[in-house]
């Protein structure tokens, strides 16, 4: 019975308080709408600093990866990545890391020299022989880049990501050795 008693004392109270504030929207709405944006923005906040910070990169031991910029003189530009030179210089006097490589990322038009097929504009990445080692990726067919591909007598090595592969290829795994128009140019 005391409850009874309560809750009418309580119902009592708080009808009037709710017709003042339905009576002056001016008070209540300006305060809803703060807290709305409020709540909003430290919700946006917190999902991209998940998604940057918190979340590890999908990688193993992505907690290990290093990304090496080079300063450029009299510049207030950012920093630019490596260049060739320097990586070998790197490679050639580190002992710090496991592997080091370079990579450049753009976009590309792809087509396939025999095929006739329309090009397609994708983006790549022209990547070094130690990238895949670094990511700890591996072919679903073909090999992985090595250190003598990137030498200017030995043809340009292609890798296609299993998407662009299935999409366009129709997932054939015959396609390693063939002949592809990466930008016009065989390869």
């Amino acid at each position: 019975m005391s409850r009874t008693i309560e809750w009418n004392a309580l119902a009592e109270e708080v009808r009037p308080a709710f017709r003042r504030l339905i009576r002056h929207p001016g008070f209540w709405v300006p305060a809803v709408l703060t807290l709305a944006l409020g709540i909003g923005a430290a919700a946006a906040v917190f999902t991209v600093l998940d998604a940057i910070v918190l979340k590890p990169l999908p990688y193993p031991q992505a907690d290990r990866l290093v990304r090496l910029q080079s300063p450029v003189p009299r510049t207030s530009g950012p920093p630019l990545g490596l260049a060739k030179a320097e990586l070998l210089f790197f490679q050639n006097r580190q002992r710090s890391f496991q592997a080091l490589g370079l990579y450049l990322i753009d976009r590309t038009t792809v087509g396939e020299a025999a095929a006739g097929q329309p090009s397609e504009q994708i983006y790549s990445a022209a990547v070094s022989a130690g990238v895949p080692e670094v990511l700890g990726i591996h072919p679903l067919a073909g090999r992985a880049p090595t250190r003598e591909d990137g030498l200017a007598a030995t043809p340009t090595v292609v890798w296609l990501g299993e998407g662009l592969w299935r999409r366009r290829f129709g997932g054939d795994p015959g396609l390693v050795g063939r002949t592809l128009l990466l930008d016009g140019r065989p390869v």
